[in-house]
């Protein structure tokens, strides 16, 4: 089932930066954005945004790490790991402000 280890640990490491780069809080830059990709704002009314840009570089990146390092089940598993990019920033606000902040 895992074809090659490093791909795959890589893979999760950068998805993990790549989740606390823009992470969705409520004066986050995402209010002003005019284009996105997976929760970076490329475009916003300052132009263009570098750290989004290479964030979404580094996402497809992470992608393709995680299809190189899994033999079998390529789509189920990427779609799979965008469900829990999406949703996962969203359940770790919930658990953050119902536990320690106030």
């Amino acid at each position: 089932m895992i074809k090659n280890k490093v791909s795959l640990i890589c893979s999760a490491v950068i998805f993990c930066i790549c989740m606390s780069l823009y992470f969705p809080f409520p004066d986050n830059e995402m209010i002003d954005a005019r284009t996105t990709f997976m929760s970076f704002p490329i475009n916003d009314h300052n132009g263009y945004n570098l750290l989004a840009i290479l964030g979404s570089v580094s996402f497809i990146i992470a992608i393709i790490l995680l299809v190189r390092g899994i033999t079998k089940y390529h789509i189920r598993t990427v779609i799979l790991a965008l469900f829990v990019y999406t949703l996962l920033p969203l359940l770790l606000i919930t658990i953050y402000q119902e536990t320690s902040a106030k």
